[in-house]
């Protein structure tokens, strides 16, 4: 543990959080009085304060949690063999001495405080700030009827403002800002900088048996995919058509004007009665819409079904235009691909919306009415006659594999669905399949294997995993950080590495403005400008700097091409942004002084304080005796030191006060 104090100081991060975040949110008004397990080991003992198993059991949790938020937790035992578990204690003891430390103040409180610091929880406060008489006065009977031991409420409660305190006065000095400083950070974070900066990527040229020993090796991985050809019977989920969908088809059938029935009775957010500008058909048209262009001018659709409700279309005008030719309308996409001289329809048409959403039951029963169908196809031995009863149609796809963006017959909102479920379906294995627009009935009729291309065929694909494979290597990265190192000791400019290092084929890229808040995704550039700013956002013109890393692994150099300073439209949101930026900066500087200060206990008061280790609850909680060698992080103490105390805990006065002994009743 005396390595400690020649670490650097960022292993004190976890000190702020084992010391302020778990202990601090313990404390709650409905939670107080616990008990607390008086079988409560003590694991290690940091002069006279412990650090017991219960604290420890959930530091460990915490910081499993920390680590992996959204996976797999690693076992304390996984945490203790990448030395994660050792940290953990490493910075328990120092929180300890900072606890340590905060008991020799001897900090107290009277009764009476203690019950006004009480008196100002949320909890028993009205909406407009006041005492809430009647949610106190129900609080302490509540829990004078449960025998809860008061002197307990007083302790923890004590507890925290003890610390609170104690914080307060050790983090004083981090609460003082100067308006300098927040003005130096936000010119910063206003000064816009374009920077130009090349990737570093040696070239990668495989020769042939190389490229070949290696399809070879994963001929497989080329196979084609499996064809499938299978049979379906489809059960539309759409709701029902809304009764008034008639009468508006007939209406606007029968003359009356579109638009005006569109303002009246659409459930489409608009006033323009409905109208959907010109329009031509795409063939990423969603399924909803593909009969619109069916349509004859003047012409008056039936309900078309969507997701949410039915569309009812009117085509007023069309028109022939040339393909190429750019869009009328905002809100249609070009012809892909045109030939030269090809002429498309462009359709002027209004539509009506009427909501209509599935219930639950509705969709139920058609799921049922799917089960049926399939299993009735089991028992006639074939999809055909099950549909016949059931008054369907049985329809059958083209040839598709598991990749297969279209499926013939099916809409492709439910092409994901569909492939899945034949992913890994035997032949004649009846399926119900739910889907977005619809439920399928289906059935797998045909499986063709993949065939095994020939090397011929595939070398392309072959060539970029050989590619890929190389750039993952240990080799290679070894080979970009030679180059990185050549580059930074002899270039000062990106056009110099062009020079010096004319294999490099990568072209320098430049961004757009940008600042040290932004990213720049979107320009396909992954590395933090922020990061790029500390080096180069307060230096000349032309000024390189690198190498820079992005998440992916890659190596950059960049090169400061102009920056704009702040203008007065960004100073005039300084003032509003400044106290956010304040509270910031402070907070900040309070964890550096708390960082600071438990540095110079560890360095300070560690090496004279007395410590004792309960070696056998650690090997227990760390599950080192359930492995064959036995690791101990901690180091033994003296023999004379080695045991940690077993004397069992006094045991608390439970006795509830008198009513009006700290706790009255309003």
């Amino acid at each position: 543990m005396q390595d400690l104090v020649r670490r650097h100081r960022v292993i004190f991060g976890w000190v702020v959080f084992l010391f302020i975040g778990v202990p601090m949110v313990l404390w709650t008004v409905p939670q107080l009085g616990g008990k607390s397990d008086l079988s409560d080991r003590t694991v290690i003992e940091v002069g006279d304060v412990p650090v017991l198993e219960s604290e420890l059991r959930r530091n460990l949790q915490a910081v499993a949690s920390q680590q992996a938020p959204a996976g797999e937790r690693k076992t304390f035992a996984e945490m203790d063999e990448d030395g994660t578990a050792s940290k953990v204690l490493e910075q328990m003891v120092s929180a300890a001495l900072l606890r340590g430390e905060r008991e020799a103040m001897n900090i107290q409180f009277s009764e009476d405080f203690l019950v006004e610091q009480l008196r100002k929880d949320s909890m028993f406060q009205t909406e407009d700030g006041k005492f809430d008489y009647e949610a106190w006065n129900d609080w302490v009977e509540m829990n004078q009827t449960r025998g809860m031991d008061w002197k307990e409420v007083y302790a923890s409660l004590s507890e925290s403002l003890a610390q609170r305190v104690f914080l307060e006065l050790i983090q004083a000095p981090g609460n003082r800002v100067d308006d300098s400083e927040l003005d130096y950070q936000l010119r910063d974070d206003y000064t816009k900088m374009k920077i130009r900066y090349l990737q570093i990527m040696p070239p990668i040229n495989p020769d042939e048996q190389e490229v070949r020993d290696y399809y070879d090796a994963h001929a497989e991985e080329y196979r084609e995919k499996d064809k499938k050809v299978g049979e379906f019977v489809v059960l539309p989920l759409a709701a029902p058509v809304p009764e008034e969908a008639a009468s508006i088809i007939a209406e606007a059938r029968g003359g009356a004007d579109f638009a005006e029935l569109a303002n009246k009775h659409s459930k489409l957010a608009t006033s323009d009665g409905g109208d959907m500008g010109w329009r031509r058909a795409t063939e990423s048209e969603p399924g909803f819409r593909k009969p619109l262009f069916d349509l004859a001018v003047g012409e008056v659709s039936d309900p078309i079904p969507a997701s949410n409700g039915y569309f009812i279309y009117k085509v007023e005008e069309d028109r022939m235009v040339a393909a190429d030719a750019p869009p009328s309308d905002e809100t249609i996409a070009e012809t892909p691909n045109p030939e030269p001289g090809e002429m498309v329809r462009e359709v002027h048409a209004r539509q009506i919306f009427l909501e209509s959403v599935l219930t639950d039951e509705q969709r139920t029963a058609i799921q049922d009415k799917a089960m049926e169908i399939a299993n009735r196809a089991k028992e006639l031995g074939g999809l055909e006659a099950a549909a016949q009863e059931a008054g369907l149609e049985v329809k059958t796809t083209e040839p598709f594999t598991d990749l297969s963006p279209d499926i013939g017959g099916v809409p492709t909102g439910d092409v994901f669905e569909f492939r899945k479920a034949f992913s890994d379906e035997e032949l004649e294995a009846f399926n119900v399949i739910p889907a977005r627009e619809n439920v399928y009935v289906a059935v797998l009729k045909e499986r063709v294997p993949g065939e095994l291309p020939g090397y011929d065929a595939v070398r392309e694909r072959v060539v970029e995993d050989v590619t890929q494979q190389t750039e993952r290597s240990d080799l290679f990265r070894s080979l970009i950080k030679d180059y990185t190192d050549k580059i930074k000791a002899g270039a000062t400019t990106i056009a110099q590495i062009q020079e010096q290092y004319p294999e490099l084929t990568e072209a320098p890229q430049e961004t757009d403005f940008f600042t040290r808040k932004d990213f720049l995704f979107q320009q396909q550039f992954y590395v933090q400008p922020r990061q790029i700013f500390e080096e180069i956002g307060h230096e000349p013109i032309g000024t390189m700097a690198g190498p820079f890393e992005d998440f992916r692994g890659e190596q950059y150099f960049v090169e400061l091409l102009d920056r704009q300073d702040p203008t007065d439209e960004d100073k005039a949101k300084w003032p509003e942004e400044k106290e956010t930026l304040r509270n910031q900066l402070a907070m900040r500087s309070r964890m550096d002084v708390l960082e600071d200060y438990a540095l110079h206990l560890n360095q300070t008061k560690l090496p004279n304080i007395r410590m004792t280790y309960n070696n056998e609850a650690l090997n227990e909680i760390l599950g080192r005796n359930d492995r064959a060698t036995a690791v101990v992080d901690a180091p033994e103490a003296p023999a004379a030191e080695a045991a940690a105390p077993t004397d069992a805990a006094p045991a608390a006065d439970t006795s509830a006060p008198e009513p009006g002994d700290g706790l009255p009743q309003e």
